[in-house]
């Protein structure tokens, strides 16, 4: 069995919000999938995303090394003509 996390109710309104954004940068899909991760100071997130017949996945690479970079989202996988989300 997994242990429940206990969060904070400000936290939790952050957290739906953060999720209410990333839901909405890709147009309110009908399901989406987040798998994150962090390593030697890079964050990669990979974002799949089902709409209707297709699932694109995209990567968001930030190096958090460099204060000046920003995040990069590029298309993944096998459907990479998909468009990219809304900035």
């Amino acid at each position: 069995m997994v242990d429940a996390h206990r969060f904070s109710s400000g936290s939790t309104s952050q957290l739906q919000e953060a999720i209410d954004t990333i839901v909405q940068a890709f147009g309110h899909p009908e399901t989406i999938s987040v798998t994150y991760t962090f390593e030697d100071g890079q964050k990669r997130t990979m974002i799949e995303v089902l709409t209707g017949d297709t699932a694109p996945i995209y990567e968001l690479v930030y190096d958090g090394q460099d204060d000046g970079a920003e995040p990069e989202i590029t298309p993944v996988g096998e459907d990479e003509q998909s468009p990219k989300p809304s900035k």
